[in-house]
């Protein structure tokens, strides 16, 4: 999957409510590397402000045994945003099984003739091929991937 087509996903205005979630939390995940069981957990008071004004999610990861910190870049900031007054309680996303999310993925990439399979973890994928091509070192992508070995990030393309 390219930057164009995730580009396009995110433009596209869903009119489907559930459709318009799924591509939320995907272009979320591409924007963050954050796995699809993170994004459950993830709580509004993981989101922190630096000292420079700057937000970040502070996280206990699933497979972690400390805590990541993420910048948070403008488009995910966007989706937190969006989504700030929908839950009541601590989580910040609605959210549906892994499985349906996958499905509702499928859907999204059909009506975009994507042949690729997207999934949450092709959304980790993405984020890693975007630092990387941002020449970020890969030691450093796969310590924000949380991988306890490097052999499980990327080098290709998605």
């Amino acid at each position: 999957m390219i930057q164009e087509e995730v580009d396009r996903i995110w433009k596209k205005d869903f009119r489907t409510p559930r459709l318009a979630i799924i591509r939320d939390l995907f272009i979320f995940s591409c924007f963050t590397g954050l796995s699809y069981i993170d994004i459950c957990r993830l709580k509004k008071d993981d989101i922190q402000l630096s000292s420079d004004n700057k937000h970040w999610i502070s996280i206990h990861r699933m497979k972690a045994d400390g805590v990541s910190q993420i910048p948070l870049l403008p488009l995910p900031l966007q989706v937190i945003e969006k989504y700030k007054d929908v839950k009541p309680d601590d989580l910040l996303f609605p959210l549906t099984s892994n499985q349906k999310n996958n499905e509702y993925l499928k859907e999204i990439a059909e009506i975009y003739h994507i042949k690729k399979k997207i999934s949450f973890h092709v959304a980790r994928h993405i984020f890693a091929t975007y630092l990387l091509n941002k020449g970020i070192p890969i030691e450093t992508v796969s310590g924000a991937l949380d991988h306890s070995n490097i052999k499980q990030t990327p080098l290709h393309d998605c």
